[in-house]
């Protein structure tokens, strides 16, 4: 079935030992909406199959889409003329997916091969809107941060050529939070406006079996996340990634990073105070073991803090 949850977050909590099989269900959000598991143990979520899936989408779509009117002015000035698709939100502060981001990508995409148009050599699409004038109608004119990076194109952006604005905001899709050996299996997600797979602290161990993300078939969509595809942050186990697929992502297509506390003060034989800026300890630590870093060493503290 398919199930319109708009912008609410659909948050699940300490779901242990548990199975979801939601086979051929789609939930779809507008922006602010997704599905996060919290604390969660044991659990596997997803279709029977990859040609019956379990699938989250958005509509409207989380990203200005259009085709270049002028471009000449690009490396030089930063200017960039549009036409935009009335089906997409227009380039304006004024639409709900623009309103509350701060962080704004632009990417010129080939017509014909519906490929991201890039320097090769560059890890990433780092244009960056600005701001935006309406000339009338749905076309606009843009005014992009560094765009002198486009001389660096084996093929510059040209007229004709198709034209995507990217607004990266919270929420992700799916957030996996304070968790362990959550399976998603036969699990599709065709939208997103910032990551597609959020996986932050807890022990981790988690397994992406069958999963795409990418473009509804049959969708003229270019973009299906505005961010990174899957991103593993602060968990003990990193992820396993089976059989899956991962494309057309507005930043990263996969990326994994470890998370480091500080201990800054020692209050007593079993009390620190610890400096988490990315907030992967959370907030239920009953129970949990934790190791202990010389910074100086290099290695685990295997004595008590002195």
């Amino acid at each position: 079935g398919e199930y319109n949850f708009g912008d609410l977050l659909v948050d699940l909590y300490e779901l242990t030992d548990f199975e979801v099989e939601a086979t051929g269900v789609t939930f779809w959000f507008s922006k602010g909406g997704g599905l996060r598991f919290f604390f969660c143990r044991n659990l596997r979520w997803g279709g029977s199959h990859p040609f019956a899936p379990f699938a989250i989408d958005y509509d409207p779509p989380l990203y200005s889409q259009g085709r270049v009117t002028r471009v000449s002015d690009l490396a030089t000035s930063g200017k960039v003329e549009a036409v935009f698709d009335a089906a997409f939100p227009m380039p304006s502060v004024r639409e709900a997916v623009f309103a509350k981001s701060r962080t704004f990508k632009v990417a010129f995409w080939d017509p014909i091969s519906r490929t991201m148009r890039r320097n090769p050599n560059e890890g990433a699409i780092n244009l960056w809107w600005q701001h935006s004038l309406p000339l009338g109608g749905t076309r606009y004119r843009l005014e992009v941060g560094e765009s002198n990076k486009v001389a660096d194109y084996p093929v510059p952006p040209m007229v004709g050529d198709l034209i995507t604005v990217a607004p990266i905001g919270y929420p992700h899709a799916v957030s996996i939070l304070q968790s362990e050996e959550v399976t998603l299996q036969a699990f599709h997600i065709y939208g997103s406006s910032s990551m597609g797979i959020l996986e932050s602290g807890g022990r981790g161990g988690h397994v992406y079996e069958q999963v795409r993300i990418g473009r509804r078939d049959g969708s003229d969509r270019l973009l299906a996340t505005c961010a990174d595809g899957i991103h593993s942050n602060g968990v003990l186990r990193g992820p396993t990634v089976r059989s899956s697929e991962i494309g057309f992502t507005g930043d990263d297509t996969f990326n994994v990073h470890n998370s480091i506390a500080v201990v800054i003060d020692r209050l007593s034989s079993t009390e620190v105070v610890v400096l988490d800026p990315k907030k992967t300890l959370g907030d239920r630590l009953a129970g949990e073991r934790f190791a202990f870093f010389d910074t100086n060493q290099n290695a685990i503290v295997t004595r008590p803090l002195a």
